[in-house]
C-alpha cells in the first residue's frame, strides 16, 4: 500500500545532490517534475535524538507522579507539590533544549550545510508505476551511488541509523561481526560447564548424600538424565536472541526494525542448527570441529551418522518441551505481569499501552521464524533414523499453528512486515536442512555398507548435494518474488492512488524534526 508502493529509498547520494532540493531536482530530471510528490535527504540530528530520549524519560517520570497523586495510593505517599513542580521544571528545561536543537538542525539544512545531510534519502512519486520503474534502473556508473531499493514501512524506519556516517558504520559493523563470532565460539563451552555442574556425576562428588537420595527415586533420575539437559538447552537458546539483537542494535546499521528481525532470523537459525540439531556432533571447542571438517571434509558424514541417531531421545524430549513453551506463550504472562504492575500507577488504557509490545528479541517475527524452521529441520533430518520424530514434529507444528495463529491475529499488536522475506528465508533454511539430511543418509549408508552391499566412496555425497543445490538455484532464479510484475503495478496503480487520497497514510519524514504538538 502507499506510500511504500510509491516511494523508493535512495542510498549513496553524491555530494552534489545531497540536499532536499538537489535530490528532488535530480529525480525530476530523470522523470519529470509532475511525477515527484516529495523528496528529502535524511538529516544527521546529532544530540537531538538523545535529548528527545531524556525528554521522554522526564515526561514518563512526571506522568507517574501525577498518576500517583491522582490515585492517592495508601501504600505509597503521594509526591509532594514541590517534587512535582521540580520534575515539571526539569521536563520543560529539556523540552526547550530539544526545540532549540531541532531548530538548529533545520536551519543548517536550510543553509545547505553538508554536514547535516546524510547519504540516504527517500523519493515519493505520485504513482506506483514510476516507483517500480525507478527500482529497476541504474542511475550512476559507480556501484553504490544513487542505489535505489524498496523502503521499509514509514513507521518502522530507523532514521538515526540512516544518518550514520558510512566509515563509522563500517567500523562498528566489523566490531559487531566479531562479537557475533564470539557468541558462537563461547556458547558451547558455557553450555558444557552448566550441564556438567548439574549432572548426577558432579552431584555425587559435591553432595554424595543428595545424589544417593535422588538415586532412590526413578522419577528424579529420569529428570536429571533426560529432562534437565533439554531444559538447560532450552534456557540457553532462549537467551541467545536477546544477545544477537543487542549486538545488532548496538553495532550494526539497521535501516528498520523489520530488517533487524530478518538479520536476527539468519543468525538465530544458524546458531540453533549448530547447537541444537548438531549439538552432539560439535566439539566443546567449535574451532576444533571447523579444523576437522576443513582437513577431512568426508568426516562430516561419519560424524553425523555416528552421533545423531544415538541422540534421538534428546530431540523427542525437545519437541515435546516446545509444546509446553508454546502453551506458556499463549498465556502472555510477561505482558500480563507488566500490565498488572502498571495498573497500580496508571489507568488501564495507559497500562495496556506501556505493557505492549512483547519482547521483540525472543517473540519477534525473526526469532519465531527461526524456531519454526528448526522444528521442521529436525523432523526432516531425523525422519529416517528416528521415525517417531516425524509425529513429534507434526504435533509441534500443529501446536504452533494454533498458538501463534491466535496470538498474531487477535492478541498482539500489528508489526511491520517485509512482504514475504521471512517466509522465503524459511524456505532457504529448510533447503539447508535437506543438505544435512543428504549428508546424514550418505553417512549411514557408508557406515553400514557391508549390510547394504553398496560400494560408496567418501566423496559420493557431494554429487547429490551439488545436484540439489543447482536445482534450488535454478528454481529461485525463475521466480522474481520481490517485485510485482510491471503490468500488475500499472493495473493496480489507480487503486493505490485512490487509497492514498482517501486514507490518512503516514509519510516518510523524520519524527524528531517535527514540531512538538
Amino acid at each position: 500500500p502507499p506510500p511504500r508502493a510509491t516511494t523508493v529509498l535512495v542510498q549513496g547520494i553524491p555530494l552534489e545532490q545531497r540536499s532536499d532540493k538537489g535530490l528532488r531536482d535530480y529525480f525530476a530530471s530523470m522523470f519529470s517534475k509532475d511525477k515527484i510528490a516529495e523528496a528529502f535527504v535524511v538529516k544527521r540530528t546529532g544530540q537531538l535524538t538523545s535529548l528527545q530520549g531524556q525528554l521522554a524519560d522526564r515526561q514518563s517520570e512526571l506522568d507517574e507522579q501525577i498518576a500517583k497523586e491522582a490515585a492517592g495510593d495508601a501504600q505509597s505517599a503521594p509526591p509532594e507539590p514541590a517534587s512535582l513542580a521540580a520534575t515539571r521544571v526539569l521536563r520543560d528545561k529539556v523540552a526547550l533544549e530539544v526545540e532549540q536543537e531541532r531548530r538548529r538542525v533545520l536551519q543548517e539544512a536550510k543553509n545547505g550545510n553538508q554536514r547535516v545531510f546524510s547519504s540516504n534519502g527517500f523519493v515519493t512519486f505520485f504513482a506506483a508505476r514510476e516507483a517500480a520503474v525507478a527500482l529497476q534502473l541504474t542511475f550512476k556508473p559507480k556501484r553504490g551511488d544513487m542505489a535505489v531499493r524498496l523502503p521499509p514501512e514509514p513507521t518502522d524506519v530507523k532514521y538515526e541509523d540512516l544518518g550514520m556516517d558510512v566509515r563509522h558504520a563500517l567500523a562498528s559493523e566489523s566490531l559487531g561481526y566479531c562479537f557475533t563470532i564470539l557468541v558462537f565460539v563461547a556458547v558451547m563451552p558455557v553450555s558444557y560447564i552448566i550441564m556438567s555442574l548439574t549432572s548426577l556425576r558432579t552431584l555425587e562428588r559435591l553432595a554424595p548424600s543428595a545424589e544417593a537420595w535422588i538415586r532412590q527415586y526413578k522419577v528424579l533420575v529420569s529428570f536429571f538424565e533426560l529432562i534437565l539437559p533439554t531444559l538447560l538447552v532450552q534456557l540457553i537458546v532462549s537467551f541467545v536472541p536477546t544477545v544477537f539483537m543487542l549486538i545488532l542494535s548496538t553495532f550494526h546499521r539497521m535501516l528498520s526494525r523489520a530488517w533487524a528481525q530478518r538479520t536476527l532470523q539468519h543468525y538465530y537459525y544458524a546458531f540453533q542448527i549448530l547447537f541444537v540439531l548438531l549439538a552432539t556432533c560439535v566439539d566443546i571447542v567449535l574451532v576444533r570441529t571447523i579444523e576437522t571438517v576443513v582437513e577431512r571434509p568426508s568426516a562430516v558424514m561419519s560424524m553425523l551418522a555416528e552421533e545423531l541417531p544415538t541422540a534421538s531421545h534428546f530431540y523427542v524430549n525437545f519437541m515435546f518441551l516446545q509444546c509446553i513453551v508454546h502453551a506458556s506463550n499463549l498465556t502472555r504472562y510477561p505482558e500480563l505481569m507488566m500490565y498488572l504492575g502498571y495498573c497500580k500507577v496508571y489507568d488501564k488504557d495507559k497500562a495496556n499501552l506501556r505493557s505492549e509490545p512483547e519482547d521483540q528479541s525472543y517473540h519477534g517475527i525473526g526469532a519465531r521464524s527461526a524456531r519454526l524452521s528448526l522444528y521442521v529441520a529436525i523432523g526432516i533430518v531425523l525422519c529416517n533414523v528416528c521415525p517417531i520424530i516425524a509425529a513429534c514434529t507434526l504435533v509441534n507444528i500443529a501446536c504452533c499453528r494454533f498458538v501463534y495463529g491466535y496470538l498474531v491475529v487477535f492478541a498482539e499488536q500489528r508489526k511491520p512486515d517485509l512482504g514475504g522475506e521471512f517466509w522465503v528465508a524459511q524456505l532457504h533454511h529448510l533447503q539447508s536442512a535437506l543438505i544435512i539430511y543428504i549428508l546424514l543418509m550418505m553417512g549411514v549408508f557408508q557406515r553400514f555398507r557391508p549390510q547394504f552391499k553398496v560400494g560408496l566412496s567418501p566423496t559420493t555425497g557431494v554429487v547429490p548435494i551439488l545436484l540439489y543445490a543447482i536445482n534450488c538455484w535454478r528454481n529461485l532464479r525463475q521466480v522474481d518474488w520481490e517485485n510485482l510484475p510491471f503490468e500488475e503495478v500499472v493495473l493496480r496503480g489507480h487503486a493505490c492512488e485512490e487509497v492514498a487520497e482517501d486514507a490518512l497514510t503516514p509519510r516518510y519524514e523524520q519524527p524528531e524534526l517535527l514540531a512538538a504538538t
